[in-house]
């Protein structure tokens, strides 16, 4: 006969490893439920990408939705070109494979990072009269989609954002299988503006520095940048020292470089109206567009000097700058058209005293949640919208981004774990129940 503490044993076991088997048995079937598995990929499969563009005023793609005047129209583009190259060494038919991409950045596929030499072939498209460019017959694998200046292209209009599709992606339809027949609806590159101030809190006549980093457009099909201007309107509170102003131009990568431009040869600032506004001259736009092609993280940085005024009160002055490029108005002090950037608040008077150097780039001091991936899909919506589809699941701007089959995989793992943790639990605390009363 058994004795007590044997039978305990025994079921404490039993409940161990029948929890252990729920987990084992039935994690395989969350992963096919959630979405597919690398396995299933068919490596000699051919797949299919479509991206559409559409024309939208510049006033709307770059940051003013509130215009009135803006052209809400998405007319479809014919002629635009659109490179494909595969990245090599990638196999998305296996979990390191998805890993490898997830870990990567698109920055590494740009030209002069340090994955430039594991892109394919380039193939090239244009979009027909639906504003649609089609790649047919493609090898399984990740894609890093960009498109190139054209003739077609006005100045109004910027490139899309680079960035990585792969071949397949998750069925948004369903997310329980692959699709081979990728739709993408390429977004313009936005224009993002940071800004910094070397003191939020200062005495009476003290300086102080402001600090702007802005992206800049794609050059056109003639490697051209027609405009770039930041205008800052100055509190009255503030004397602004225009020969304090120092911009350069900051190219990013391993072979990245950071020039210094020059006051009346590359740029201009004048003070009018209480705004102090920076202009690339001729000059400073050729050494934008040189470094700013192929490497759309290229910014421009502006940095000049202020003093406080002469009472100090405890008074608040509030700064924002704004980015002009070409489509965009002059700068209005009323309607403040072009990008903002974040506003930054200085007190006088009344606080602590506080300085700090303004590095440049300006990064980003509120880590906006908004991205630039374009949303895929395997339904035809009309050119220039945003068919149903995923943002994630295969494509991105910024890192790959491409989480494939992974990410809810883990979540439902998890979940398997936590239920047999309890079921231990539960086995546990019945079989010592089940002792006492015996």
């Amino acid at each position: 006969m058994p004795t007590t503490a044997q039978h305990r044993l025994h079921s404490i076991c039993g409940w161990i490893i029948g929890a252990l088997l729920l987990v084992v048995v039935c994690a395989p079937q969350a992963w096919a439920a959630d979405t597919p598995r690398p396995s299933s990929v068919d490596p000699y499969a051919r797949g299919e990408l479509t991206v559409h563009k559409a024309l939208g005023d510049p006033l709307t793609q770059f940051g003013d939705p509130t215009n009135p005047d803006a052209d809400l129209s998405r007319e479809p583009i014919q002629g635009l070109k659109f490179q494909i190259q595969r990245i090599e060494g990638i196999d998305l038919t296996t979990n390191d494979g998805w890993y490898e991409l997830e870990d990567s950045f698109i920055v590494d596929y740009f030209e002069g990072g340090r994955e430039v030499d594991n892109l394919g072939q380039a193939y090239i498209e244009e979009t027909d009269d639906n504003g649609v460019a089609h790649f047919k017959e493609l090898p399984i694998g990740a894609y890093l989609v960009q498109e190139l200046p054209s003739a077609a292209q006005k100045d109004s209009l910027s490139l899309v954002s680079p960035f990585i599709v792969t071949i397949p992606t998750t069925n948004p339809d369903n997310r329980s299988e692959w699709t081979y027949s990728v739709e993408v609806n390429a977004k313009d590159q936005r224009i993002m503006a940071n800004k910094d101030v070397s003191a939020t809190c200062i005495e009476a006549g003290d300086t102080i520095t402001y600090g702007i980093s802005s992206t800049t457009p794609a050059p056109d099909h003639n490697g051209v940048i027609h405009r770039f201007e930041i205008a800052d309107p100055i509190s009255p509170e503030l004397e602004f020292i225009k020969l304090k102003s120092k911009v350069s131009i900051q190219q990013p990568g391993p072979d990245g470089k950071n020039i210094t431009l020059h006051a009346d040869e590359d740029f201009s600032v004048v003070l009018t109206g209480g705004v102090a506004v920076l202009k690339l001259q001729d000059r400073g736009l050729e050494k934008l567009a040189k470094l700013r092609s192929g490497n759309p993280e290229t910014t421009v940085s502006w940095t000049f000097e202020a003093t406080g005024p002469a009472e100090a009160t405890g008074q608040k002055i509030h700064n924002r700058g704004y980015v002009l490029v070409e489509g965009y108005p002059q700068f209005d002090p009323l309607t403040t058209p072009g990008v903002q950037t974040n506003r930054v608040t200085t007190q006088v008077g009344s606080c602590t005293p506080t300085t700090s150097d303004v590095e440049t780039p300006v990064t980003d001091p509120q880590m906006p949640g908004d991205t630039d991936e374009p949303t895929t899909s395997t339904q035809t919506g009309e050119p220039g919208t945003d068919s149903p589809g995923s943002s994630g699941g295969g494509s991105s701007s910024g890192s790959s981004g491409s989480s494939g089959p992974l990410a809810s995989t883990g979540a439902s793992v998890i979940g398997l774990v936590i239920a047999g943790a309890l079921l231990v639990a539960i086995g546990t605390w019945l079989s010592t129940r089940r002792g006492r009363s015996e």
